[in-house]
């Protein structure tokens, strides 16, 4: 029964975590995804060809949308449910 339990837990946080991610623009999508690679906002300018600035904006921007309490958070919410962005 704690198995169960712990399992239907597992299966809402996975839910809740990709619900939240759906609200998500595809820039901001593609940010986070290589936040999540392990690159550094400088390096994803660099790659994205933008500004420093958007990509501040869009680093808070996916923290406020998915309700997260940080970006570190996030990621590691991602990770730990095996969600693909």
């Amino acid at each position: 029964m704690l198995e169960a339990s712990r399992l239907f837990a597992q299966h809402r946080r996975r839910h809740e975590v990709r619900s939240r991610l759906e609200t998500l623009t595809p820039c901001e999508r593609e940010v986070l995804r290589l936040v999540i690679s392990g690159l550094s906002s400088q390096v994803i300018v660099q790659r994205l060809g933008t500004s420093a600035k958007t990509i501040d904006v869009h680093r808070a921007r996916t923290t406020s949308k998915t309700e997260s309490e940080s970006l570190a958070t996030l990621v590691r919410d991602v990770l730990q449910n095996q969600i693909t962005v």
